[in-house]
């Protein structure tokens, strides 16, 4: 997905800079990456598996080493291409919330249908869409795609478009929640509105639904754990093995 506003990529990372105190953070979505995911790993290997059984005959003949660079990549195609629908997906209903006129584009054409339907059926008042919030007290930022008031409740909302939903959404959409403020691109700092509820809004190509989310400050607490273990690895794994003379 495109960087949002004072957001730059690194090998390490997606970090935001705030250019008038200097100040950098990592974001959420980098700190959360520490978390191991067994049902990733589990389904990485199932696909090297997939892309083996399909391509079995063409790569009999290829060098051991291609075959398992091959295998070892399979997944990556995949994600890249569903990262590439989602962002499709994310740009263009950014644009339709903010009414800037937009060709939808034809893979992102029936996520884009559901969210229309969606609208029609809540009929949110969206308040803030792609809005970046800062906390400086613990030191991250990140970027909420939605915030909006629906039934006189404000909801901050991701907007996924994978196959499901899982617990780790929660801890992302906490942290946005207990950040200390918003941060626009001229990185003038505003209140954050007083957040009521918490939700996926999960588009599928042929349905949608609005996944509430519970137990947030638990969420918040393992959040808080995961951004600790991150700067572990990020700042002091590296000096912790001391180098003995020989």
């Amino acid at each position: 997905m495109t960087a949002p506003p004072l957001a730059e990529e690194t090998p390490f990372g997606r970090r935001y800079r705030n250019f008038r105190t200097g100040e950098i953070a990592p974001s959420i979505t980098t700190a959360l990456k520490v978390i191991n995911k067994e049902r990733v790993n589990s389904w990485a290997v199932g696909m090297a598996a997939n892309h083996a059984n399909q391509n079995w005959d063409e790569m009999a003949d290829w060098h051991p080493a291609q075959r398992k660079e091959a295998m070892c990549s399979a997944h990556e195609e995949y994600t890249s291409e569903r990262a590439r629908i989602g962002t499709l997906v994310h740009e263009t209903c950014e644009s339709i919330i903010k009414g800037i006129p937009v060709e939808v584009p034809k893979e992102a054409a029936s996520y884009v249908g559901q969210f229309g339907k969606f609208v029609m059926d809540k009929r949110p008042r969206f308040t803030h869409s792609e809005v970046t919030v800062w906390s400086r007290s613990l030191g991250y930022a990140g970027t909420a795609d939605i915030i909006m008031e629906v039934n006189g409740s404000t909801v901050l909302a991701d907007i996924k478009t994978g196959k499901s939903a899982h617990p780790e959404n929660g801890l992302q959409l906490a942290a946005l929640k207990y950040a200390d403020f918003i941060i626009d691109p001229a990185c003038e700092e505003h209140e954050i509105p007083q957040i009521d509820h918490l939700a996926v809004l999960h588009l599928r190509p042929r349905g949608w639904k609005v996944i509430p989310i519970a137990r947030e400050r638990e969420c918040f607490q393992a959040f808080c754990a995961a951004l600790e273990l991150f700067r572990w690895k990020d700042e002091v794994a590296d000096h912790v093995l001391m180098q003995v003379a020989a």
